[in-house]
Protein backbone atom coordinates (compact mmCIF):
# COMPACT_ATOMS: atom_id res chain seq x y z
CA UNK A 1 0.00 0.00 0.00
CA UNK A 2 3.21 2.32 0.71
CA UNK A 3 3.71 1.92 -3.55
CA UNK A 4 3.26 5.40 -4.32
CA UNK A 5 5.20 6.57 -1.16
CA UNK A 6 7.66 9.55 -2.38
CA UNK A 7 10.01 10.16 1.00
CA UNK A 8 10.52 8.43 3.91
CA UNK A 9 12.22 9.37 7.16
CA UNK A 10 12.70 7.32 9.69
CA UNK A 11 15.55 9.31 11.72
CA UNK A 12 16.43 9.54 15.19
CA UNK A 13 14.53 6.09 16.39
CA UNK A 14 16.15 3.33 18.37
CA UNK A 15 15.70 1.19 15.13
CA UNK A 16 18.38 -1.58 15.13
CA UNK A 17 19.13 -4.59 12.97
CA UNK A 18 19.80 -4.49 8.96
CA UNK A 19 18.14 -2.26 6.73
CA UNK A 20 14.78 -3.60 5.56
CA UNK A 21 15.04 -5.14 2.36
CA UNK A 22 11.88 -3.72 1.89
CA UNK A 23 12.81 0.04 1.50
CA UNK A 24 14.15 -1.31 -1.86
CA UNK A 25 10.70 -2.16 -3.50
CA UNK A 26 9.30 1.19 -2.60
CA UNK A 27 10.16 2.01 -6.54
CA UNK A 28 8.37 5.60 -6.12
CA UNK A 29 10.59 7.38 -3.46
CA UNK A 30 11.78 10.04 -5.52
CA UNK A 31 12.41 12.38 -3.12
CA UNK A 32 14.39 9.96 -0.85
CA UNK A 33 15.04 7.85 2.60
CA UNK A 34 16.57 9.20 5.84
CA UNK A 35 17.43 6.03 8.40
CA UNK A 36 19.92 8.58 9.76
CA UNK A 37 20.58 8.33 14.10
CA UNK A 38 19.35 5.14 14.60
CA UNK A 39 21.54 1.66 15.68
CA UNK A 40 21.28 -0.23 12.38
CA UNK A 41 23.95 -2.59 11.84
CA UNK A 42 25.14 -4.87 8.87
CA UNK A 43 26.46 -3.99 6.04
CA UNK A 44 24.33 -1.40 2.94
CA UNK A 45 22.01 -2.94 0.97
CA UNK A 46 23.59 -3.34 -2.96
CA UNK A 47 19.93 -3.44 -3.14
CA UNK A 48 19.69 0.22 -2.52
CA UNK A 49 21.09 0.72 -6.02
CA UNK A 50 17.67 0.10 -7.59
CA UNK A 51 16.04 2.90 -6.17
CA UNK A 52 17.73 4.67 -9.41
CA UNK A 53 14.74 7.57 -9.18
CA UNK A 54 15.74 9.06 -5.93
CA UNK A 55 16.25 12.82 -6.72
CA UNK A 56 17.25 14.50 -2.99
CA UNK A 57 18.06 12.31 -0.46
CA UNK A 58 19.62 9.13 0.68
CA UNK A 59 20.75 9.46 4.51
CA UNK A 60 21.86 6.40 6.22
CA UNK A 61 24.39 7.95 8.80
CA UNK A 62 25.10 7.93 12.41
CA UNK A 63 24.05 3.82 12.49
CA UNK A 64 26.73 1.42 13.55
CA UNK A 65 26.66 -0.13 9.68
CA UNK A 66 29.68 -1.88 8.09
CA UNK A 67 31.21 -3.34 5.47
CA UNK A 68 32.31 -1.90 2.00
CA UNK A 69 30.43 0.82 0.04
CA UNK A 70 28.47 -1.32 -2.77
CA UNK A 71 29.50 -0.02 -6.44
CA UNK A 72 25.85 -0.25 -7.10
CA UNK A 73 25.16 3.11 -5.05
CA UNK A 74 26.77 4.40 -8.46
CA UNK A 75 23.66 3.33 -10.30
CA UNK A 76 21.59 6.39 -7.77
CA UNK A 77 22.37 9.00 -10.71
CA UNK A 78 19.59 11.03 -10.20
CA UNK A 79 20.99 11.84 -6.38
CA UNK A 80 21.12 15.85 -6.48
CA UNK A 81 22.10 16.90 -2.76
CA UNK A 82 22.99 14.29 -0.45
CA UNK A 83 24.36 10.81 0.10
CA UNK A 84 25.03 10.65 4.04
CA UNK A 85 27.70 7.78 5.47
CA UNK A 86 29.41 9.79 8.02
CA UNK A 87 29.43 8.52 11.81
CA UNK A 88 29.57 4.56 10.54
CA UNK A 89 32.95 3.90 12.02
CA UNK A 90 32.68 0.19 10.53
CA UNK A 91 32.06 0.92 6.84
CA UNK A 92 35.70 0.04 5.72
CA UNK A 93 37.76 -0.09 2.16
CA UNK A 94 38.19 2.33 -0.51
CA UNK A 95 34.81 4.66 -2.39
CA UNK A 96 33.84 2.62 -5.45
CA UNK A 97 34.52 4.53 -8.87
CA UNK A 98 31.06 4.31 -9.65
CA UNK A 99 29.98 6.90 -7.21
CA UNK A 100 31.65 9.53 -9.38
CA UNK A 101 28.59 9.15 -11.44
CA UNK A 102 26.19 10.76 -8.36
CA UNK A 103 25.74 14.51 -9.66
Amino acid sequence: QLASLRYISLADNLFSGPIPLALTLLTDLDFGIDLSGNDLTGTILTELGRLRQIAWDLDISQNKLTGTIPTELGYLTKLERSFALADNPGISGTLPSELGELR
